[in-house]
C-alpha cells in the first residue's frame, strides 16, 4: 500500500479482492474447522476421524467440510463408502501454520 497524491490512497488489492479475502479468512475464524483442518495437516482422513479430531457428530462434521470444500479449503475423494478429505493446497497449509506459529511467538 502506498499514499497517491492528496489524501487518496491507492492500494495493491481491488476492493473485490479484499472482500472476498475477508471472506475466506471467516472460514478460518471457527475453532472447531480450524481443528478440522488441523486433523487433515499434511495428510488425508476420512470423514469419521475428521469428526472425531472435532468431536462432531458426522453430519456435523460433514456440514462444515462442506462449507471449507466451498470456500477451496479442503479437497474430498470417495472411495468405495467413505470420503476422504485433505487440504486444498500448500496454501491452505501455509495460512494454518502462520497463524499458529504467530500464536506460539506472540501468545495471545
Amino acid at each position: 500500500m502506498h499514499i497517491d497524491k492528496g489524501n487518496e490512497i491507492e492500494l495493491d488489492f481491488g476492493l473485490a479482492e479484499l472482500e472476498k479475502a475477508a471472506e475466506f479468512l471467516k472460514v478460518f475464524s471457527d475453532p472447531t474447522r480450524m481443528k478440522m483442518m488441523a486433523a487433515m495437516y499434511k495428510r488425508e482422513r476420512p470423514v469419521c476421524d475428521i469428526a472425531k479430531a472435532a468431536a462432531l457428530s458426522h453430519s456435523l462434521a460433514s456440514h462444515q467440510l462442506a462449507v471449507m470444500k466451498k470456500y477451496k479449503l479442503v479437497k474430498a475423494e470417495r472411495r468405495g463408502k467413505h470420503v476422504f478429505y485433505r487440504l486444498a493446497d500448500d496454501c491452505v497449509e501455509q495460512i494454518l501454520t502462520v497463524a499458529v506459529n504467530h500464536i506460539r511467538e506472540f501468545g495471545e
